[in-house]
């Protein structure tokens, strides 16, 4: 893009600031009017406001709540609190603005400034926008990618008509397992480092697949609309010949793709061609793409298979397997890593012995003269003094650099140490799901999470994993019908806006929850997560997650996930675990269909498995809590004398309870279901826990014992309640057992 068209983009990427970055650019006005048009910018836009959550918006919810005036960050920033409006705000803070006035190249510029406004300009609304939850930098990254396609030479601006892509990256589950043999066990500190960091590698794949479409398209960063989670989104100008570019292009990296993975991952896209009333309601657009999407995925590679036979070819006479050899250092360094550095090198440079330099891993995609490094964090000074050496002495075949901080918006503070070095550099940041509990400064082992628990020192007894997979309920239809209202259209700048907020709960807050339960998160990002930990911290940080979820959608009931959580012994196969992790998240999506129904929950989603039981989440927080009430009025085997007080009751009692939910497991109101609950009152009763003992006011056991002894008789009376009860028995069997090892 040459420079007066890149001052145009600038121009309207900073629409509406009144800052010292407003005389940044002088770009066509002409050109920028007539993208605030089509798009439908808020007009006098020089007046902001605080944002208010689109989540609150979704379907029928009236509640309205609005995010605080801040800089992003996703301790905070996910969560809409306030229940008034501010009113003639400013940008939380202009001190980056000097940083940014160091990139002396254009494109370097226009870069960072995208991920400025992002930090600056995602938590205020230009205050006379039709729309109050779509963010200023919502509305600036869609009238700057719109002001990209009408600078198209190729673009017909009497008649502007756009496409609308979209990729996803197929095959994601198999590559990140694949070359795992079946059997290798939990506990090798290989394994937990090779997911992680295959993982890691999908998406700055598919970030750096996004931005590489964009550059080959000679197009901008705000065109891509959403990047994660595998999929992208991007808008293009329409043109003659532009699909049979797109074409050409995911070809090329599909090749590239096999030469450097294998076949376990590949790229599908699809595009929809669509005019202005794409900005106003982009519903039609958005369903059609998905379906041709879907459609494209069973057809891929099929115009190019003499080129895919050639690489086979060549591999099986070479005998020469694809593998990917950047899991482990990535896996190893990712979790205290602050900075990503990706190096663009200049053609035909010799980058021998470029890999190994100093002490930053590296993972490279070469043939497209594409690295990237990261630095294990060491100290303040240390970490930015390594990463300036590094460009210092190989910038004379770099062409380009982007220094991306990780899970932190303060993003610019590395740029006045590097302001010196000739390279362009790009500033910018990314969120990502990568917490991993350490041990020892080391990614800690499958063994090692087994024994933890989140709120104590004491290690489990009984150490088992959990393993949780998770997406939200139907989001497909959430973006499709539930941004029209009779309150609010179904505009493009909403569609960004939101797509940006889940991103931002999953691959940002997220880590927070996996930090304080201590798990291992081997994805989390876009809609879904998969996290591995104790068994125990695993079905607390459910709960809080549930929780936390539903604070970020502001109490919308039409907005759910559903999960799928499998226990089972820390040498189980990976791949295994994965997979029946992935049936009991199905199961969950299935809730309603089976005659144990909650009336409150829609029928099909919004619940979780465990423990062979699928339940609706407010039940299964019950029985979580039910399970710990449990607990403290079980004995061990110095409690002898509690037993005869009737403070608690005998382990063996919640054994066979457990017994007798399973055995009316399928029967309701017949003989077989009243024959096992007159068998429930009869164990009872022989513990001590006769029906006078448990008459309000008696004083023959404690209170507390006596109302969870009550409650639990009274839920075992009713069919639709009592295999809900398997959740708190195992839940207390668990915590109770002692591992044949100790």
């Amino acid at each position: 893009m040459n420079t007066d068209k890149k001052s145009t983009y600038i121009a309207a990427l900073i629409e509406g600031l009144q800052s010292n970055l407003s005389d940044l650019a002088q770009g066509d006005e002409a050109i920028i009017r007539k993208a605030q048009e089509l798009v439908g910018y808020p007009k006098n836009s020089d007046s902001l406001q605080g944002l208010q959550s689109i989540l609150s918006n979704v379907g029928d919810s009236s509640e309205s709540k609005y995010f605080k005036v801040e800089k992003l960050n996703y301790a905070t920033s996910v969560f809409a609190r306030e229940n008034a409006l501010e009113k003639n705000v400013n940008l939380p803070t202009q001190d980056d603005a000097k940083a940014i006035q160091t990139i002396n190249n254009e494109s370097a510029l226009a870069n960072t400034l995208f991920y400025w406004m992002n930090a600056y300009g995602a938590r205020v609304n230009p205050q006379n926008a039709a729309s109050a939850d779509a963010s200023l930098f919502d509305y600036n990254r869609i009238l700057a990618a719109t002001v990209c396609c009408l600078q198209d030479p190729k673009f017909d601006t009497g008649t502007p008509r756009f496409l609308l892509l979209k990729g996803a990256l197929s095959g994601i589950q198999n590559f990140i397992y694949s070359n795992i043999n079946q059997g290798e066990v939990g506990n090798t500190k290989k394994l937990s480092k090779r997911l992680r960091g295959r993982s890691f590698y999908v998406a700055i794949l598919t970030d750096w697949l996004a931005e590489w479409f964009v550059d080959k398209m000679d197009v901008e960063r705000a065109n891509i609309i959403f990047s994660g989670g595998g999929h992208f989104t991007m808008l293009l100008p329409y043109y003659e010949n532009i699909r049979a570019e797109i074409k050409q292009l995911n070809q090329e990296f599909n090749l590239f793709l096999l030469e450097k993975i294998g076949s376990s991952l590949n790229v599908s896209v699809s595009g929809v061609e669509c005019g202005k009333e794409l900005f106003e309601d982009f519903r039609e657009a958005y369903i059609k793409v998905n379906d041709q999407l879907e459609q494209q995925k069973y057809r891929r590679h099929r115009n190019y298979l003499n080129e895919i036979f050639d690489i086979v070819d060549k591999k099986a006479a070479t005998d020469s397997e694809s593998k990917f050899k950047d899991d482990e250092r990535l896996g190893t360094l990712l979790p205290y890593a602050d900075y990503l550095l990706q190096i663009k090198i200049k053609e035909g440079a010799n980058t021998q012995g470029f890999e190994q330099d100093n002490d930053l891993a590296i993972a490279s995609l070469s043939s497209k003269n594409t690295w990237f490094f990261i630095h294990k964090r060491k100290g303040d000074g240390k970490k930015i003094d390594a990463i300036r050496q590094f460009l210092e002495t190989h910038q004379a075949i770099i062409a380009e650099a982007q220094l991306i901080r990780l899970n932190n918006s303060d993003f610019l503070e590395a740029a006045d140490s590097l302001s010196h070095i000739s390279i362009p550099i790009t500033y910018s940041f990314r969120f990502i799901g990568s917490y991993v509990h350490p041990k020892n400064q080391e990614v800690a082992t499958f063994e090692e999470l087994a024994k933890l628990k989140h709120n104590s020192d004491d290690e489990l007894g009984y150490p088992q994993l959990g393993a949780m997979r998770l997406d939200v309920d139907d989001l497909g239809a959430v973006f499709a019908h539930g941004l029209k209202n009779k309150s609010h259209k179904a505009t493009f700048a909403r569609l960004a806006s939101m797509s940006r907020e889940f991103d931002l709960f999953f691959s940002g807050y997220f880590n927070e929850l996996t930090k304080k339960y201590n798990l291992y998160t081997t994805y989390s990002g876009g809609d879904d997560a998969f996290v591995i930990g104790s068994w125990y911290n695993v079905l607390h940080f459910a709960c809080e997650l549930k929780e936390k979820f539903r604070a970020f959608t502001c109490g919308n009931d039409g907005i759910s996930f559903s999960a799928g959580i499998f226990l089972c012994d820390q040498h189980y196969p990976i791949a295994k675990m994965a997979e029946d992790a992935a049936d009991l998240e199905e199961k969950s999506k299935k809730y309603g269909q089976n005659d144990y129904t909650d009336p409150k929950i829609p029928a099909g989603k919004n619940a979780v498995s465990v423990f062979n039981q699928t339940l609706s989440w407010d039940r299964f927080t019950e029985m979580v809590k039910v399970g710990d009430d449990l607990l403290q009025i079980t004995a061990n085997k110095e409690d002898a004398e509690d037993i005869k007080s009737l403070k608690k009751i005998r382990r063996s009692l919640v054994h066979r309870l457990l017994g007798m939910i399973q055995a009316v497991r399928g029967h309701k109101d017949d003989m077989v279901f009243y024959q096992n609950v007159a068998r429930v009152h009869y164990l009872v009763g022989r513990q001590g826990f006769a029906e006078d003992v448990l008459e309000r006011g008696s004083d023959k056991a404690p209170e507390n014992t006596r109302n969870i002894i009550d409650n639990i008789l009274r839920e075992f009376n009713q069919p639709d309640k009592i295999q809900d009860y398997a959740i708190p028995m195992q839940y207390v069997l668990y915590l109770t057992r002692e591992s044949k090892k100790s």
